[in-house]
């Protein structure tokens, strides 16, 4: 059986990388569509803004600057020298003061201080020298789209009244007005596609970070090679692939066994006779399950006993509706560990259920195993957990094979690796069954 191969240091394996993209993919996906989500929500909430936009010919074009009339201004980065100082005088403090005054706007911004006024106010105001163009545009950002247009002449009106008092060009007007600012049609703020895009992003990459952290503290089988590091030299009993909606109990005789449960049945009829103990690190790692499976499949041609020696949780028992009967809890009030044994109604194994005492005997049971073995082809014992309070340890000396199911994304290496130090005395009787194995990612 060939095991996944290594990969050493220093390199990557871009397969690796997509396993653990989806393994955790609830951790990616799940932030990606909440931001972007949240994105959308908040633009609606958002209030719509309007952009309105005049365009004007900067003073040099017009024909006069302040060195000469009709000469060539100067360049500074670029932008003309008489481009620049018209735009200072556009972005002064007394213009915005003046256009706050006009428009009441310090009721508008809701700020308890001139200063926050003039400071939200300039954020909406804009004045650059569009160089492509060659022309000087003020853009004025408001929640009215009448107000916005309203604004944006006005700051260029009243920057022709303060160069006609400090006389910076000499030549009026200063600006050659192009374009005058209208009402816009179409709203500015906020753009809910580009918000949502952003958010999918931000989510996207934060759920990458979210991924690559858990999967460094990530503690859970997920192949072979880890199991095999965790419990060396132990051997694997069989692989169980991913087998979704399958109930052993309810699957017609035409659909039963599931295709991939043939290489882990037909281990069972290849070691013949005897005994088999299903355990597992802690729980939730498919031991009735397969249990229920394998007694299935040997009762068609053996005698098979079914024990649910695992009273922690709803197994065997429920499952073949012996909930009612007694079983191992009740050994010590029994004549006889023959009248414990059920039949379940439809199926041709039988069942040594749990009982309706509250503790288990399990030195009373190690002692009749010998009896059942000698009464039965197959004796399947469902064990509680390794790893939980009270396993009864005493059950791994048994004459038979411990099957220790690992569950791939449920069972954690730290759990094995301890079962391995804990347990190292039995190592001979363990076999390891790696349970819910997808064969399209992982390899054996």
């Amino acid at each position: 059986m060939e095991m996944e191969k290594e990969i050493g240091p220093g390199t990557y394996d871009l397969r690796d990388l997509w396993k653990v993209f989806v393994r955790y993919r609830g951790w990616w996906l799940y932030p990606t569509l909440l931001l972007g989500l949240l994105a959308l929500i908040m633009s609606f909430l958002t209030p719509n803004s309007y952009k309105a936009t005049l365009t004007a010919l900067p003073p040099e074009v017009a024909g006069a600057g302040l060195f000469g009339s009709g000469g060539p201004s100067l360049l500074t980065k670029g932008v003309p020298s008489n481009a620049l100082q018209a735009i200072a005088i556009l972005k002064s403090r007394e213009i915005k003061e003046r256009a706050i005054d006009h428009f009441r706007l310090d009721t508008l911004y809701e700020a308890d201080s001139r200063e926050k006024v003039i400071r939200k106010f300039s954020r909406d105001l804009r004045v650059f020298f569009d160089q492509n163009a060659g022309v000087i545009r003020v853009e004025a950002i408001s929640k009215d789209p009448e107000l916005a247009a309203q604004i944006a002449n006005f700051v260029v009106n009243q920057a022709e009244e303060i160069n006609e008092r400090l006389q910076v060009f000499l030549r009026k007007p200063m600006l050659r007005v192009v374009d005058k600012a209208v009402p816009p049609e179409r709203k500015y703020r906020p753009r809910r596609g580009v918000n949502t895009a952003a958010g999918l992003i931000v989510g996207f990459f934060l759920g990458l970070l979210l991924v690559f952290a858990r999967h460094s503290l990530d503690d859970r089988l997920n192949d072979a090679l880890s199991a095999k590091k965790s419990l060396p030299e132990i051997e694997v009993f069989s692989t169980v692939p991913r087998l979704k909606g399958v109930d052993p109990l309810r699957t017609s005789d035409a659909a039963f066994p599931p295709v991939g449960l043939f290489p882990f049945l037909e281990k069972f009829t290849e070691m013949g006779r005897g005994l088999f103990a299903f355990t597992g690190p802690r729980g939730k790692e498919g031991k009735t399950f397969l249990t229920l499976c394998a007694g299935r499949y040997l009762s068609a041609n053996y005698e098979v006993l079914l024990i649910d020696a695992n009273p922690t949780s709803k197994g065997i028992t429920a499952l073949t509706g012996l909930s009612g009967n007694r079983g191992l809890s009740d050994m010590g009030d029994a004549e006889s560990l023959k009248e414990l044994i059920a039949a379940p109604e439809g199926f041709s194994f039988s069942v040594l259920p749990a009982g309706q005492g509250r503790a288990i005997d399990f030195t009373a049971l190690a002692s009749a195993l010998e009896h059942f073995t000698s009464q039965f082809e197959f004796v399947l014992l469902e064990l509680p957990g390794m790893l939980t309070p009270g396993f009864p340890v005493e059950m791994l000396r048994i004459p038979g094979s411990i099957l220790l199911v690992l569950r791939y994304s449920v069972s954690r290496l730290s759990d094995i690796h301890e079962i391995g130090l804990l347990f190292g005395g039995f190592r001979d009787r363990l076999r390891l069954v790696l349970n819910d194995y997808d064969e399209k990612i992982h390899s054996l």
